[in-house]
């Protein structure tokens, strides 16, 4: 697949034009700047990663969000 080395580029630029970002801020700013497919591929939804890769966004974009669960403890009352 050409997906992870086109991946592996874009995160090489995001780390040039971002010098301060830990390698864990660069791969969020990947994935939160990947453009949703789900709709062209319906039948893989939540199969297929966050999307396409958008380097164009990943690079320009600045006030990308993005939340990492570190920890989660299930309470014991929660019935799921």
């Amino acid at each position: 697949s050409m997906a992870s080395p086109c991946a592996a580029g874009v995160a090489a630029m995001i780390r040039q034009k971002f010098p301060a970002f830990s390698p864990l801020q660069a791969a969020e700013q990947l994935k939160v700047t990947s453009d949703n497919i789900d709709s062209a591929n319906p039948e893989l939804v939540g199969f297929i990663g966050h999307g396409r890769v958008n380097a164009y966004r990943a690079l320009t974009d600045t006030n990308a969000r993005s939340l990492q669960l570190s920890r989660y403890e299930k309470h014991p009352t929660d019935w799921y």
